[in-house]
């Protein structure tokens, strides 16, 4: 069954009508079918983090000419497949540039055949496109359609146990606004908005200078104790140089540990890195930084819902 592009609407149809299969993008009414697609997809989710989600999407500011939720794909009679797509203005090395998180893509097994339309009409303008929780049948397709990995493997550690680590005041962001804090406009900004999303935003003070982080609070097992994923930091070396303070300051809030995405062990970090284990995806011109999510689904979805 041959596709075709439809210029109009970027809609992409089958030749034969009696039995059409068609992308477009994701509106509020298709909430409760993309719902129910993905509840069956992702069965260790919920249906109320779905529902979370969506809403979170929602009220997430949209880059202009993208959609705001992502792409689905529909017969005559149903919806067979969806595809969330986070899209964000970011600077990266001073220039402005959209980063697009393509996340939770799922398509009915009779109609895989066509998963790759369903990511072809997620594509937009020149954008850096990550992929930072493919589950691991995917990762030779993701690797087929140009995605190369940025973070090899994941870190697990427990910062508060490295005492070599440099001396720095650990405070909430917004104590250091009307101050000397010499932050960036835009890391003022990345802080802000990811307190708004529920994340823990914190500056590690040295001198006048400050250190933006960024955390969300995770629970991995219903045994372990939460943990606190790294969502943003300048560089990595900014978090293995102020380890110990804010890993204390995490500990002292009911979150002893925690994960990043990393390409080896940081010399001197109290934990165990895992080769291959959850490794995050890139395809654009410039791959993020190892210790920045920001602005995608681990920073926006709420794991709690």
């Amino acid at each position: 069954m041959a596709f075709s592009v439809r210029p109009s609407d970027g809609g992409i149809v089958t030749s034969d009508h009696s039995d059409m299969v068609r992308c477009r993008k994701i509106e509020s009414q298709d909430f409760g079918a993309v719902i129910e697609l993905l509840c069956e997809g992702f069965p260790r989710r919920s249906k109320t983090y779905w529902i979370d989600a969506l809403r979170r999407l929602e009220a997430f500011p949209v880059c202009e000419g993208l959609p705001r939720y992502g792409h689905l794909m529909e017969t005559s009679n149903a919806v067979v497949g969806a595809i969330l797509v986070l899209s964000a203005p970011i600077l990266v090395g001073g220039i402005k540039t959209i980063r697009r998180n393509v996340s939770s893509w799922y398509v009915r097994p009779q109609f895989r055949l066509y998963g790759p339309f369903l990511a072809r009409a997620a594509e937009g303008p020149p954008a850096t496109y990550i992929n930072i929780d493919p589950d691991p049948p995917t990762w030779p397709m993701i690797e087929a359609h140009g995605f190369q990995r940025f973070a090899d493997g994941v870190i697990a550690c427990v910062p508060a146990f490295n005492f070599r680590s440099e001396r720095a005041r650990i405070m909430p962001f917004r104590e250091v606004i009307g101050t000397d804090h010499r932050l960036s406009t835009e890391a003022l900004q990345i802080l802000r908005d990811h307190e708004e999303f529920g994340c823990i935003s914190l500056c590690s003070q040295i001198s006048l200078t400050c250190y933006p982080f960024v955390f969300r609070r995770r629970r991995l097992r219903s045994y372990l104790p939460p943990c606190g994923e790294l969502i943003y930091c300048r560089n990595i070396a900014d978090f293995e140089r102020f380890s110990g303070p804010l890993g204390r300051y995490l500990a002292l809030r009911g979150i002893p540990w925690v994960i990043f995405g990393a390409n080896g062990p940081l010399r001197g970090l109290p934990g165990w890195y895992f080769a291959g284990k959850l490794p995050a995806y890139f395809k654009g011109a410039t791959a993020p930084g190892l210790g920045d999510l920001a602005y995608t689904e681990a920073a926006i979805f709420n794991d709690y819902a």
